[in-house]
Order: C-alpha cells, then structure tokens, then sequence
C-alpha cells in the first residue's frame, strides 16, 4: 500500500470542503491555493500534520488577508506544524505584514520564501526563528526596500544572523554594494 507524502491543490475553485477526517497526517509536502470557496482546510488545523516539512501557500482566495496569517482579535486563524522546515508564502497580493505569531512554535524551520507580496512590508515581531538558515524574498517591492542594511529597522532584529539571504534573486551584499556605487 503506498501511502501520499505530497499533496498539490491549487486552482481548484469547485472544491467547497476536504472530508471530515481532513488531511492525511503522513504528509511530508502540501501546496494550497486557488481554494476560493474553502477555507476548511485552516478551520481543520494544518498543524494537524506532525510530518508536514514544507508547506507552500498561494494567496490565491485569501485576498482579504492583510496579515499573514490572518488575525481575528489577537488570534491566528491558521496555526502551522511545527515539523516545517521550509515554508514559501506566495501571491498574497494584500498582505502588509508576517505576524510575529507564525514564527513562534517554527523552531525546525530552515528556509523560508516569500514571493509576489506586494505590499508586504514587515517580517513584524520578535523575529524569525534561530533556526532560520535561508530567507529568499523576490518581487516583494516595499519589503526590499526595509530589508537594506542600515535602512530598515527589518535587517538589524530580523534579517543580520541568517547565513543565506537573497532579494529579486541577488545576495544581499550584491545589492549593497550597488547602492554604495
């Protein structure tokens, strides 16, 4: 018998709610987005899924989020496994910060990429987890701008200790060494 380890729903907007017992919890990949009429899979838990290494989440039906995750009076609507060790936030069109939230129980968690948020403009918060050893940031345009060195409060408490940081594709230290020319 095999069992699923991945799982990709994306661009499925018929799809109106996953079965009662949810997710198979022997998942190591999952890749949502595209749900526009299901939001049960964050009512469900995804930190449900205790073997769930990388998680990859298209904004794609989530426009109404301005943070992610969203927030209702002070409480996360969606809570993340704690196995993750790489996890990409992608399309979040609308997005204006991460909550510092997101990060609190991620204490395995090694990369993380943000991709096409827009507005996105604070990893807000205490931080990312220690165990962070790759950030990629790419056409996230007001993010770019608070991660420059010396420029945004973002490099000093957030971005400094990670060995592997990259914006639009570029080290860093490339694009400090623009700037300074």
């Amino acid at each position: 018998m095999h069992m699923v380890t991945s799982l990709y729903i994306y661009k499925c907007p018929s799809i109106v709610s996953l079965p009662k017992e949810g997710l198979p919890t022997n998942l190591k990949e999952l890749r949502l987005g595209g749900m526009t009429n299901c939001k049960q899979v964050f009512e469900w838990g995804l930190h449900r899924l205790t073997s769930l290494t990388r998680l990859t989440i298209y904004g794609d039906g989530f426009e109404d989020w301005q943070s992610f995750p969203e927030e209702e009076d002070g409480k996360m609507m969606l809570l993340l496994p704690t196995s993750l060790t790489c996890l990409s936030i992608k399309e979040f069109l609308d997005i204006v910060f991460l909550s510092s939230k997101v990060f609190q129980n991620l204490s395995s968690l090694e990369r993380l990429w943000i991709w096409d948020c827009p507005k996105l403009a604070s990893l807000q918060g205490n931080g990312l987890p220690l165990s962070l050893l790759e950030l990629r940031i790419h056409r996230c345009p007001v993010l770019k701008q608070h991660c420059k060195k010396g420029k945004g409060q973002e490099w000093l408490k957030n971005i400094i200790n990670i060995p592997c940081f990259a914006i639009d594709w570029r080290p860093i230290y490339e694009l400090e060494e623009e700037e300074q020319q």
